[in-house]
């Protein structure tokens, strides 16, 4: 006797989803299936990291707090622009040395010389671990990546 049961495919990715919970829960109950990838820390006093698999489709970076891991301080800043992407609970904006500190990071030279600054690492992580929306990196005709004036956050 043949059981022709049918299914849709979005009842089947619920029915893995929820199956995928159970068994992280009881693995690592405090786990989060949605992870970070970290482009580095400022100063020892600030975190910048890409969500993965982030659901939006406006590209940015969380800048957070080390000491609270952002339970005091997280806002978001667009990649492509120099504008706060605020959302949810990123809500915080940055005072005059934290966005010079921020703007110095972008720029500075990153430690992994497949790129030229943290910036274009930036936009390396958001495009690896975001597939909504690919950012483009734009050069000057020097080949220098052009980056916002992060030193002004609207």
């Amino acid at each position: 006797m043949e059981n022709n049961v049918k299914i849709t495919e979005k009842e089947l990715t619920n029915v893995i989803s929820e199956s995928i919970k159970n068994v992280v829960g009881k693995i690592r109950p405090t786990a989060q299936l949605n992870e970070i990838a970290r482009v580095g820390f400022i100063n020892g006093q600030l975190e910048v990291y890409v969500w993965t698999d982030d659901a939006g489709y406006i590209p940015h970076v969380h800048v957070r707090d080390t000491n609270s891991k952002g339970k005091d301080f997280e806002t978001c800043i667009k990649l492509e622009t120099n504008e706060y992407f605020l959302h949810g609970q990123y809500t915080d904006k940055m005072n005059s040395a934290q966005r010079k500190a921020f703007y110095d990071f972008m720029k500075e030279p990153c430690r992994n010389l497949k790129y030229q600054n943290n910036y274009e690492l930036a936009l390396e992580m958001w495009n690896l671990n975001n597939s909504n929306t690919i950012v483009t990196p734009h050069y000057d005709e020097y080949g220098h990546i052009i980056m916002p004036n992060y030193k002004i956050i609207k």
